[in-house]
């Protein structure tokens, strides 16, 4: 499936799958770095949504 970009101004956020993905890591251990604190994520309703920001953020303390 192919993501859509965002409209001008808006972030496009990653859903825990993605994430997983590009972490190269379960899901479980997205959701269970969002519930540590460790990775920032936005709740709408029961999704769990994270943006590229706080992703990069994690990288980025991690030095990798």
């Amino acid at each position: 499936m192919e993501r859509q970009s965002a409209p001008k101004g808006q972030v496009q956020l990653l859903s825990p799958e993605e994430v997983a993905l590009l972490l190269q890591v379960s899901k479980s251990m997205v959701y269970k770095l969002v519930r540590g604190g460790r990775l920032e994520a936005v709740h709408v309703g029961r999704l769990v949504r994270i943006a590229p920001k706080s992703y990069e953020d994690l990288l980025a303390r991690r030095g990798a």
